[in-house]
């Protein structure tokens, strides 16, 4: 009776052991499915990243193409091109791209081999912001005017905590502010490197109104451009709107 006893207790504890063991398998092999799960999710986002730079690349491409056609018809001014990327002659022959570039001559080729594209290069630069000013703060004389609600910052050359837009390129430049006063009157100057070219004077006595310039101006690198302050009727109170904003973006 006591043999019986111990082999069925000796049997119980194998079986507890081969359970323990079955969870513990179990438990490793639930441990590798979501390490493998997280792999698959890595190299998916990997995979979505890689087609997106293709994609971006493609274009690139394209337009690349797209301004090299240009460049070899703007050469041979007696064709043109249809809607297939052929060359077109006035009679109405097709030739095709690579014969009218083989039949240049060899200085020509080189000379189109060699030419910079311009269009693409200035489309690379970028330049342009949009931000608002939302405070409950006064404005005085000679202030400064922080535009602190970013919309846009393309080329991040605008500084919000300064209200301070700082060119890195020489050109042509568009600007635009526009006020929004309530009971009170409000003289405001854009200015680029402590000389105001443009102003805007907003009349809010009779309750909330609105005022706005825009202007083209040469703006040189290095130099700054902001929005001062030139006078207020009510320097105690906020009297300055949440639509007053500052935008502005490189023409060429």
């Amino acid at each position: 009776m006591a043999n019986i006893t111990l082999c069925s207790f000796i049997l119980l504890l194998c079986s507890l052991i081969v359970f323990a063991d079955e969870n513990l398998v179990i438990q490793r092999v639930l441990e590798e499915l979501s390490e493998l799960r997280s792999r698959v999710d890595e190299q998916d986002l990997e995979l979505h990243q890689l087609k997106q730079v293709v994609k971006s690349q493609s274009a690139e491409i394209q337009l690349l193409k797209g301004e090299r056609l240009a460049d070899d018809v703007s050469d041979h001014p007696e064709f043109g091109i249809n809607s297939a990327n052929e060359i077109i002659s006035s009679t109405k022959s097709k030739k095709s791209l690579g014969d009218t570039f083989r039949s240049a001559t060899p200085t020509k080729r080189i000379l189109q081999k060699n030419r910079r594209i311009t269009p693409y290069s200035a489309a690379m630069h970028r330049i342009g912001l949009t931000a608002y000013r939302v405070s409950t703060d006064p404005v005085h004389p000679k202030e400064t005017l922080i535009f602190n609600q970013v919309l846009a910052n393309i080329g991040n050359r605008y500084n919000h905590y300064t209200g301070v837009f700082s060119a890195d390129q020489d050109g042509l430049y568009v600007f635009y502010f526009g006020l929004e006063c309530n009971d009170a009157t409000i003289e405001a100057e854009i200015v680029n490197d402590d000389v105001a070219f443009g102003y805007t004077y907003c009349d809010g006595r009779s309750g909330f109104s609105n005022s706005a310039e825009m202007i083209l101006k040469e703006v040189s690198t290095g130099s700054s451009v902001f929005v001062r302050i030139v006078s207020t009727s009510n320097q105690n109170n906020n009297v300055v709107g949440d639509k007053t904003i500052f935008s502005g973006f490189l023409l060429n």
